[in-house]
């Protein structure tokens, strides 16, 4: 399904239409992704390209999830034929996860970043987290200002201020509610 956007900016399910674009922000930004569940290992590409659909599929019915996982739908982001971001929307959440991690992981493309796309992107992301009736929960990292800035402009309210340890680093994090 697509939503359309004036801007041009869509959300569609991934498709193989989009594959080599996915592959080129993979191969872009793979070594900025602070998670990299949500990007395929660029250096892998001969191997996922032909599981990569039935592995999004399993994925948001909730099969054969690693150990710590939850069901989850995935997104890419396109302008044009281009996919400049991906999101990842948890439909539901564990107790690790309500505690960091939130519903949604996203990534913009390495050179898409500083155009003023995130505000566009993170409220389609408050319009599919209620379609899909997935939990309303967010966390942002104090040392991501930039998300934290665009955070403070959309629906998504600050709830709380907590220090914990995320990948084995220490550090203060936001949590945010719609």
């Amino acid at each position: 399904m697509k939503i359309p956007d004036e801007n041009g900016m869509r959300f569609i399910e991934p498709s193989p239409e989009y594959l080599n674009s996915y592959y080129e922000l993979c191969a872009e930004s793979y070594a900025t992704a602070p998670h990299a569940y949500i990007l395929h290992d660029p250096e892998k590409f001969d191997i996922w390209k032909n599981t990569i659909f039935d592995d999004y599929a399993a994925a948001r019915e909730g099969r054969n999830l690693p150990e710590g996982f939850v069901p989850a739908a995935t997104y890419w982001v396109v302008i044009g034929k281009r996919v400049i971001a991906v999101v990842n929307i948890r439909l539901r959440l564990t107790p690790a996860l309500e505690y960091w991690g939130g519903t949604a992981g996203t990534i913009i493309r390495t050179s898409e970043r500083g155009k003023n796309y995130a505000f566009e992107l993170y409220m389609k992301i408050f319009d599919k987290v209620r379609e899909l009736g997935a939990p309303q929960y967010y966390t942002c990292t104090d040392s991501n200002k930039a998300s934290l800035r665009v955070l403070e402009k959309t629906p998504w309210r600050k709830k709380e201020r907590i220090f914990i340890n995320a990948d084995g680093k220490d550090c203060w994090t936001w949590r945010f509610w719609l």
